[in-house]
């Protein structure tokens, strides 16, 4: 598949054939509760059953009336009886008036007790985020270093950036709990000097000073003692959830198979050690929600044999980073430090995530939700992720389907944003003088999807006014749906809301780039999104009526820039997406950020998808909305990423 140079679809095509029609809430789905109105229902019936008593004897008077046979005294009682039917009329209107207040009261009590609930949920949800998030920034970083002869500068480097480090984390990842170990290794023959090993301190003037008494000295030939080293990290005191091991070294470790044929005096490896059984046990060093990262300090091109075997023969899990200058080697650890912190977060919250959008704010679901207390209601689906795009023939075996299309109103300001947006259905332009009626486009899906998220799976798709134009180009789209089924994953509030943050997203950014954006920054699209349903509802129990629809992103690498804790790549920044993220707080007034950025670059676009919105208000945008704590931290590291990456 080719995809289009630029992608700016707002469904133009499809408003030329069809009218937006706003709908005042979602169909069904109401909070009525009629047995609490019973009274007024009641009254209502004793009106009716003795209206019809007077209405039968008024009838009976009118035919006496019609004949010239009533006496003045029934027609006394008549005129009696159309005044008494008169005052019950209004009875009755006052009764019906009453009944519906009755009900509006109703409702919105039950409003407020789902409120409420939906509120304390988020509220224990947020708090078992932080939960994470405060576990994971406890990091143990264990530096193994080569302290042999020509190693001096470096060990000075370590020791002098190690402050500036931990504070310039701190910026990013406030509630910061370093503890530091340092393994300094030689090589073999080096004696009581092979090893020196400082386990994990929390003082960083411990480890500076454990540091200024190291010495660069020793070694023989070219490879050192790497796997001996390896070996004394596996023995440290790890507790920490994030755990990273940084190995510095301007050589290669023993053994020919690593060093490619460099002179060696241990050709077989280090004696009675196996580095790649060593290498194999400390990354697998981790709790069960925690993680371990390894990353090698490169400083010259004699490592880069031993890495290659390492990584490709014996597929270890290294990331190698720059250090052969002080300013590198400050920022290699510090981004490395970040990152295994995301790292553990990711994790910990993947062995937790929920499988919907948000919490169903219908009374069924919602009591439901409650009551399962842990108790799975739902399965993940079965699927397989597949590489290509369908061909022409492999969408002929798709059977086209009749959807309606829901998409929201257009926002017309910022103030808009503080209640929910409206939303409606796309309807058939018709003549004047004829009247609107619903009507449908018709969708096509791929078999499999194609790529998947923390919730949700995305699929090839088309989506066109008519059959015939399915296959058009302008027809391809990309289709999501939430990767579990069960009760209310995939009913339709799930998917009005989470296509409500991206419009939401979209029109902040249209926003920031038509009068916000600094000249020397790039524009920022975001995807519009709307939601499909199947017409006639046969796929519901299999959770396939309906599905989020936008626009395919540009065929370039895929990237994630930050998260909705705070934490951003500091290896692709983009100083627009930074300003971007604090202008959307300051333009709603600290009511709300767009975070979770994710997309890819093409020229001097930047195409954004599946935002999260981060609100004061927790009961908005679904559950990846993590409120005003969150927004703080978001504020804060990205104000500390512009600090040190752009002024």
């Amino acid at each position: 598949m080719t995809s289009k140079d630029h992608v700016d679809f707002h469904f133009n095509d499809v408003d030329s054939d069809f009218e937006f029609v706003t709908l005042d809430n979602y169909e069904g789905d109401t909070l009525n509760n009629r047995s609490n109105v019973s009274s007024s229902s009641m009254t209502l019936n004793e009106i009716a059953n003795e209206a019809k008593l007077l209405m039968k004897g008024m009838k009976e008077l009118l035919a006496d009336v019609s004949t010239g046979t009533a006496t003045r005294a029934e027609k006394n009682k008549l005129l009696s009886l159309n005044k008494k039917l008169s005052v019950m009329k209004k009875s009755a209107h006052e009764a019906r008036m009453n009944q519906t207040h009755d009900l509006e009261v109703i409702r919105e009590r039950n409003a407020l007790k789902v409120n409420d609930i939906v509120r304390s949920m988020r509220m224990n949800d947020i708090k078992n985020i932080a939960s994470i998030i405060s576990d994971s920034e406890s990091v143990d970083l264990a530096f193994i270093m080569d302290c042999t002869g020509s190693m001096g500068a470096h060990i000075e480097m370590v020791k002098s950036n190690i402050k500036l480090i931990v504070k310039q984390i701190q910026k990013s990842n406030p509630y910061l709990q370093l503890r530091l170990s340092i393994i300094a290794y030689r090589d073999i023959g080096d004696g009581q000097n092979r090893f020196e090993v400082l386990d994990f301190v929390s003082s960083t003037e411990q480890f500076e000073t454990f540091l200024s008494g190291l010495k660069a000295n020793g070694g023989a030939d070219g490879p050192e003692d790497i796997a001996g080293a390896i070996q004394k990290a596996n023995a440290l005191s790890w507790s920490n959830l994030t755990r990273v091991s940084f190995l510095i070294a301007d050589y290669p470790c023993h053994g020919s198979e690593f060093n490619n044929g460099m002179a060696d005096d241990y050709p077989s490896g280090t004696p009675d050690i196996d580095i790649i059984e060593e290498l194999r046990q400390l990354l697998s060093l981790h709790s069960e929600d925690g993680s371990m990262s390894l990353y090698f300090g490169r400083i010259l091109s004699y490592t880069d044999y031993m890495i290659q075997c390492f990584q490709k023969n014996y597929l270890l899990d290294i990331q190698v980073v720059p250090v052969d200058d002080c300013k590198k080697l400050k920022e290699s650890v510090t981004s490395s430090v970040r990152r295994s912190i995301f790292k553990t977060v990711t994790m910990s919250r993947d062995t937790r995530s929920h499988v919907g959008f948000s919490i169903p704010t219908d009374p069924k679901s919602l009591i439901g939700t409650r009551a399962a207390k842990g108790l799975h209601k739902y399965h993940l689906r079965s699927f397989s992720l597949v590489d290509s795009f369908p061909s022409r023939d492999e969408w002929k075996t798709c059977c086209p389907i009749v959807v309606k299309v829901y998409r929201n109103v257009k926002i017309n300001s910022v103030n808009e944003l503080k209640k929910p947006i409206g939303f409606g259905v796309l309807r058939s332009k018709k003549q004047k003088t004829e009247k609107t009626t619903h009507s449908t486009m018709m969708m096509r899906r791929a078999p499999n999807p194609f790529a998947q998220g923390e919730t949700r799976i995305a699929f090839h798709g088309q989506l066109a006014p008519t059959k015939e134009e399915l296959s058009l180009e302008k027809s391809t789209m990309v289709m999501k749906v939430f990767k579990h089924v069960g009760e209310g994953v995939n009913n339709r509030e799930q998917y009005l809301k989470q296509m409500e943050v991206s419009n939401i997203a979209h029109f902040l950014a249209c926003l920031y780039n038509a009068s916000h954006r600094p000249e020397n920054c790039s524009s920022i699209h975001f995807l519009p999104v709307c939601v499909i349903e199947e017409v006639g509802g046969t796929r519901e129990i299999s959770g396939e009526s309906r599905l989020c629809v936008e626009p395919p992103l540009p065929k370039e690498t895929f990237q994630k820039f930050s998260n909705n804790t705070g934490y951003w790549d500091d290896t692709i920044l983009d100083e627009s997406l930074l300003r971007f993220t604090l202008w959307s707080r300051d333009i709603t007034e600290g009511y709300l950020m767009v975070t979770d950025l994710q997309g890819v670059k093409k020229d001097d676009v930047i195409y954004l998808t599946d935002p999260v919105v981060l609100c004061s208000d927790i009961t908005r945008f679904g559950r990846t909305n993590l409120g005003e704590e969150f927004m703080k931290r978001c504020t804060q590291s990205t104000k500390a990423y512009l600090r040190e990456y752009f002024e």
